[in-house]
């Protein structure tokens, strides 16, 4: 149950990592590195690089990356309730496909 509850840790992280280093974005490098948002989602990023490299010593390297796709999920997520992207059907059942993949794989 800790494995599991790791994996989902270190998927949302890696995924809000991402939001907050897109958050940062704005075209001048200059002011990425000015915004707050830009040092969050790095060490988002460390930290789910981290519980990743820790997740390795536990669980088999042909079943860590899949699992490591989880963070797609909370990507669409994250894109659709805070940065207003569409979730298409095409998503929603890639999504599902990935998840089945998943499931077959545990």
């Amino acid at each position: 149950m800790i494995i599991v509850s790791c994996v989902i840790l270190m998927t949302l992280m890696g995924s809000f990592g991402s939001f907050f280093l897109k958050k940062s974005a704005s075209g001048e490098l200059t002011d990425i590195i000015k915004n707050g948002n830009f040092y969050l989602g790095g060490i988002l990023y460390f930290l789910s690089l981290v519980l990743n490299v820790y997740l390795l010593t536990k669980l088999e390297y042909s079943l860590m990356v899949p699992l490591c796709s989880l963070s797609y999920v909370w990507t669409m997520v994250l894109s659709c309730m805070y940065l207003k992207e569409r979730i298409t059907y095409r998503k929603i059942w890639g999504t599902i496909i990935m998840i089945t993949g998943i499931l077959l794989l545990i």
